[in-house]
This record gives C-alpha cells, structure tokens and sequence, in this order.
C-alpha cells in the first residue's frame, strides 16, 4: 500500500489547497500487470474519486467526462465533480508518462473555457522511497 502525501501546492491558491487537503494521507495500491510488458497499476483514480465525491454536488459519469471539439472525440478525463462550493473541478492524474502533460493541459483548457467556475488540475504522482 502506498500514500498520498507531502502535497506541495502554492499557499495562495485556493484551488489547490483545497483539494490538497481532501487527498493527503490517502491509502491507494499499486500492482504489477501480468500483461502489457509488467507495467505498474494503481487504484489511485479511483481511491481520489471517492474521497472527493464526499464533498460533490456532482459525480460526472464517463460519457460526461468525454472531451468532444465539434463532433470528435478527443479524449477523457480521469475525474471531473461539482462541490458543494458551486465550484466544477476537472482533473486528470498522470501516472505514466511525463510527455503527455501536454495533452492533459489541452484537454482541462478545453473543458475551463466551456464551463463558468470551473478549475482544472493535474496531479503528478511521485514514488518516494
């Protein structure tokens, strides 16, 4: 079992600070996949999801998270809720692959400029040892 913690967010921004403080110390897992060259696995979206939920007006379902420019599809979000602070929360959490943080900006950007009071974030979980 791993934990979330030592969250570094800047002090003045809201945002951050508070989903920051709704994940540190949460417990998720990791596992080695028996396919796809042994890669590793993580419950963590999940584990982030259902915390956050506690504080949602709002669960977004998986077609609503679908990213969508005209008619095409580009994409979907790992997480995307409304708090109870009429505030929607869109966040993508990057586990494998430093290079596709573009991408995930691309996707956030897309949905802030669509949605009034929205905020997006992306985690970037490190191993510590």
């Amino acid at each position: 079992m791993f934990k979330i913690a030592d969250i570094v967010v800047d002090k003045h921004d809201n945002v951050s600070s508070f989903i920051a403080d709704k994940l540190e110390g949460l417990i998720f897992a990791i596992t080695i996949k028996k396919t796809n060259s042994r890669q590793l696995d993580s419950n963590i979206d999940n584990v982030v999801e259902q915390e956050l939920s506690k504080n949602a007006s709002k669960i977004f379902t998986k077609q609503e998270r679908l990213i969508k420019t005209q008619s095409e599809s580009i994409g979907e979000l790992d997480i995307a809720f409304e708090a109870s602070n009429g505030h929607t929360y869109f966040i993508e959490i990057e586990k494998s692959n430093k290079k596709t943080i573009w991408f995930d900006n691309v996707k956030l950007l897309t949905l802030i400029q669509k949605n009034k009071d929205s905020y997006g974030i992306i985690l970037c979980p490190k191993l510590c040892t």
